[in-house]
């Protein structure tokens, strides 16, 4: 692989469960745990995943976490089971966010291809 690239993410992507309407896998996602965050951010996704309790979750999730807690407040109105209405009390903009994340994450996995296959020179 060309030196310069090495940033590049070298995984496969996942496919992305919100043009799929997998709004299950959707609030997952956005809800498990994640590696480098703050330790408070952490422990409050990891509450969540050993217990599922949308009220304690919702006293142990940062406030700074607005994604997080949106989506704890649709469990908290529609029900734990409504994902999609869950995803719908997040905003629009933060909701399409996900979306080109994850478009971004498809060029760069292309573009990493595409210079690596044409590429006649890596040193240059």
């Amino acid at each position: 692989m060309n030196p310069k690239l090495k940033t590049l993410n070298p995984k496969p992507l996942p496919p992305n469960p919100l043009p799929r309407s997998d709004w299950a896998e959707a609030t997952r996602l956005i809800l498990c745990p994640r590696l480098g965050e703050k330790d408070e951010a952490t422990n409050a996704r990891k509450k969540w995943e050993e217990d599922g309790n949308i009220e304690q979750a919702l006293r142990t999730f940062p406030h700074w976490m607005h994604v997080e807690r949106s989506l704890l407040e649709g469990f908290k109105r529609h029900g734990k089971d409504s994902h999609k209405e869950a995803l719908n009390c997040v905003t629009r903009n933060m909701r399409l966010m996900y979306v080109h994340a994850w478009q971004s994450g498809v060029f760069n996995r292309m573009a990493s291809e595409r210079v690596e296959r044409y590429t006649l020179d890596p040193k240059h």
